[in-house]
């Protein structure tokens, strides 16, 4: 019996139950820390080779989620001076703003999204995961609760309830099913 390899992969769509969506554009262009010009370029480097886009979005100004910030794009700096372009964005605490942040990032071709805090987590792991398994143009994949709404998490759906993705596994035929915990720093899978 050929399997489905595809589907599977919608189960680690249901990761995609995990977050923050809506919102409007309003707070998203705050400092994101400490740093004064993030995206300025190590000094005593020469700028080589190709230029990448890297977005950062960061749920609100603390000191942790600044150092940690300061210190992605320092290291980026460092190891590829003045061959980064880094847009910080800040959501002034408001979780569905996340959403807002991560989908413009990814309408504008980032190369490289930075989500600091769990909220811009969930954000990018929704606009991202079903683009990834895309790639593998072999695969047939189906993506399920993949529209958070910022309160929404795991409910009924991703690794905490793995119920639902084994039985839709089983039903469709499929190889694998993968589901994300809420904010897309693990998963679990499921095969028939």
């Amino acid at each position: 019996m050929k399997k489905k390899i595809p589907a599977l992969l919608l189960a680690a769509v249901m990761v995609m139950s995990l977050a923050a969506c809506g919102g409007n554009d309003s707070g998203n262009t705050a400092d994101p820390g400490p740093s004064a010009d993030p995206a300025a370029p190590a000094e005593n480097n020469e700028p080589a080779g190709e230029t990448y886009k890297v977005g950062i979005c960061q749920l609100a100004p603390h000191p942790a989620l600044d150092a940690a910030t300061e210190g992605f794009t320092d290291a980026l700096n460092e190891k590829l001076p003045g061959q980064v372009k880094i847009d910080p964005q800040n959501a002034a605490g408001d979780t569905p703003t996340c959403a807002t942040i991560i989908n413009g990032f990814v309408s504008g071709g980032v190369d490289l999204i930075m989500a600091n805090a769990t909220a811009p987590l969930q954000a990018a792991a929704s606009a991202t995961a079903a683009r990834l398994f895309d790639r593998f143009s072999k695969l047939r994949t189906d993506v399920i609760n993949a529209d958070p709404d910022g309160v929404n998490i795991n409910e009924k759906c991703g690794s905490t309830h793995m119920d639902a993705l084994a039985a839709m596994v089983k039903a469709g035929g499929y190889d694998i099913g993968i589901a994300f915990d809420g904010d897309a720093d693990r998963c679990l899978a499921v095969d028939e």
